[in-house]
C-alpha cells in the first residue's frame, strides 16, 4: 500500500524566503562595517556567505577559500604564486651559484615564469602568444635532454623564461577592496551612495586579510611547505604578508622573501605595541584583528 505525505505550502516560496533570510543577515554585517563597528567576524561572514556568488572575482574567492580551508593550501592565487616563484627561484639560484640545472628543472622554471608573465609582456619579449611560448620551451627542453641544439627562436624563449626571477604580489589591498565592493554590489547588499562609506572602512578589511593569511602553510612542488608571515619588513614599512622560501640543498642556503599580499598601510596606529616592537621581518606569533581595529597578538 502506497502512502503520500505532504507538509503543505509552496516549497519553492519557502526556499526563496530562506535565501532572503541569508541576505538579510549579510546586510546586517554590511551595516556594521558601514557604521564603523565592523569586526573580523563581519568580514568573515561576508566572505563565507558570498563565496559561491563572487562571479569569477578571483581575489575575493581566494580569501573566501582560505576561510573555508585554513590548513594547507595548494590552490588559489596566493598558493599558485608561491609555487611558481619557488620553481623559478630554485633554478635561478642554482645558476647564480654555479650549478647547472637539468633540462626538466629548467623546463619547470620556464613554465612557472611564463605563468607569472602577462600576455602583453610575452608578446613584447617573444612576439608570440603564451601557448606558443610554452611550446617553444618544451621543444627546447626535449632537444637539450638529447644533447641537441634548439632552434635560435626556441633557444631565445627558453633562455628568456628559464633563467629569470621576477614577480608581483598575488594581490594588493586596493585590488581586494575593489572586488569586495563589486561582489557586495552585484548581490544587492550595497545601496546607492554607500560605496564611498565602505571604502572609508577599507583599512580594517586589509588588516583582517593580513591576519587571515598569517601562519597559513602553502604546499611547495617538492612536497615541503612555506609558511606565510605578516610583518612590515620593506623599505616603505608597509604591512604585508610574505612567504619565506628556503633552498638549503644548493652550495649554500639561499633565502628568497616573496611578498604575496601588499597593503598601503603603515603599522603605527594599526598594530598594538607588542607587535610594533617585535621583529618586523615576519611575526612568528599568532595574531588577530581586535575589536578596535588593531592587529594584536593572540593570547
Amino acid at each position: 500500500m502506497s502512502q503520500h505525505l505532504s507538509a503543505g505550502g509552496d516549497l519553492g516560496s519557502r526556499l526563496t524566503g530562506t535565501k532572503g533570510l541569508l541576505d538579510r543577515a549579510l546586510r546586517h554585517h554590511v551595516l556594521a562595517i558601514l557604521g564603523g563597528s565592523g569586526t573580523a567576524a563581519d568580514s568573515q561572514a561576508l566572505f563565507q556567505g558570498l563565496r559561491f556568488r563572487s562571479r569569477g572575482r578571483r581575489r575575493f574567492r581566494d580569501i573566501a577559500d582560505f576561510i573555508a580551508h585554513p590548513d594547507i593550501r595548494n590552490q588559489g592565487a596566493v598558493a599558485e604564486l608561491v609555487r611558481d616563484v619557488f620553481e623559478g627561484a630554485r633554478v635561478f639560484t642554482m645558476i647564480a651559484g654555479g650549478l647547472v640545472p637539468s633540462p626538466d628543472e629548467a623546463r619547470a622554471a620556464g613554465h612557472a615564469n611564463l605563468r607569472l608573465a602577462t600576455e602583453a609582456a610575452i608578446a613584447k619579449q617573444c612576439a608570440m602568444s603564451r601557448k606558443a611560448a610554452a611550446a617553444a620551451i618544451d621543444r627546447a627542453a626535449d632537444l637539450l635532454k638529447h644533447r641537441l641544439r634548439p632552434t635560435e627562436r626556441d633557444a631565445f624563449v627558453f633562455d628568456t623564461y628559464c633563467n629569470r626571477l621576477k614577480w608581483d604580489p598575488a594581490f594588493h589591498d586596493h585590488e581586494l577592496h575593489d572586488e569586495f565592493v563589486a561582489v557586495l554590489r552585484d548581490n544587492k547588499l550595497l545601496l546607492g551612495g554607500e560605496e564611498a562609506a565602505l571604502a572609508d572602512q577599507g583599512d580594517r578589511l586589509s588588516l583582517f586579510v593580513l591576519s587571515l593569511l598569517h601562519g597559513v602553510e602553502v604546499e611547495l612542488p617538492n612536497g615541503e611547505r612555506a609558511v606565510l608571515q605578516a610583518g612590515f619588513f620593506n623599505r616603505e614599512r608597509r604591512l604585508e604578508v610574505k612567504a619565506h622560501l628556503v633552498f638549503d640543498d644548493l652550495n649554500k642556503p639561499v633565502f628568497v622573501p616573496l611578498c604575496v599580499f601588499l597593503t598601503s598601510l603603515q603599522p603605527e596606529g594599526r598594530c598594538d605595541d607588542a607587535l610594533l616592537s617585535s621583529e618586523p621581518h615576519g611575526w612568528t606569533m599568532p595574531i588577530v584583528l581586535g575589536d578596535f581595529g588593531k592587529l594584536t597578538i593572540l593570547s
